[in-house]
């Protein structure tokens, strides 16, 4: 007599769930990928004041070379002055208004 019993069927190897950690970890890393994304639309659109927003108090922007987009800037002001710089046409001609980066 053949018994109906499962002892013969290939064993499917279960996915356990996530952990209380990496399920917050998952949802920080869509949020942080999330404001990644609107501030690069926003540079993009040439929206500077919602670009400038959110950045931190204390950012320190570099871009090498010695042209009118290299140089270095420390406040969020200086970093909205020079989205604007990157959006206008012939930016790579205009002076610069900051220091050089070594």
């Amino acid at each position: 007599m053949v018994s109906a019993a499962s002892d013969s069927s290939p064993q499917v190897p279960s996915i356990a769930p996530p952990n209380e950690l990496e399920e917050s970890e998952m949802l920080y890393s869509y949020f942080v990928e999330k404001s990644i994304r609107k501030s690069f639309d926003d540079v993009n659109n040439h929206r500077w004041d919602a670009a400038a927003k959110a950045l931190a108090s204390h950012v320190h922007h570099r871009v090498g070379g010695a042209h009118a987009l290299g140089g270095e800037r420390h406040d969020k002001e200086a970093l909205r002055r020079w989205f604007e710089r990157l959006g206008r046409p012939g930016a790579s001609r205009a002076a610069p208004s900051t220091v050089p980066a070594p």
